[in-house]
């Protein structure tokens, strides 16, 4: 996984942050505009849904109707740790078969 230097001060709008997003080989979110950027991009993204979803995110599922660069993990009752260890297994999967 690359590893980015932190430009919040640096950030002057969007498209700043759409340049920082390029520069990344995937990111790790929760529901916020930063989906809808990397799905706009095409950005390999994971998205922490929670078990209450928006519409948006449907019901159930790891794909997204609008973005097929999105990844959606769902979290089950109160459990975040499942999720995270979960996307941390599919990154650390990907970066593998990246290097090879």
């Amino acid at each position: 996984v690359s590893q980015s230097r932190y430009r919040g001060p640096e950030s002057k709008d969007y498209d700043d942050v759409a340049a920082l997003v390029e520069e990344l080989d995937c990111v790790v979110t929760v529901c916020t505009a930063i989906v809808h950027l990397c799905g706009g991009l095409g950005k390999a993204c994971h998205v922490m849904v929670p078990s209450k979803p928006r519409w948006w995110y449907g019901l159930k599922g790891e794909e997204s109707r609008w973005y097929k660069s999105l990844v959606l993990h769902r979290q089950k009752g109160s459990d975040w740790a499942a999720v995270f260890h979960k996307i941390r297994r599919r990154v650390l999967g990907e970066t593998m078969q990246e290097a090879a």
